[in-house]
């Protein structure tokens, strides 16, 4: 299911974030940011249109 693959995403996302962190990659963190949250607010806008058609 696609919001499956998007949490997934995300929780890789932060993993790899906490790396590039550590080693001091700043920018590369913050774009790490930036597609971790895009992927959470996919997942919330999903969840979402879901309730919305079961209302």
């Amino acid at each position: 299911m696609k919001i499956e693959g998007l949490r997934l995403a995300s929780a890789m996302l932060k993993q790899i974030r906490k790396r590039t962190s550590a080693a001091g990659e700043d920018l590369l963190s913050y774009l790490i940011d930036i597609a971790s949250a895009e992927a959470d607010e996919r997942v919330r806008a999903i969840q979402s249109e879901i309730k919305g058609r079961l209302s």
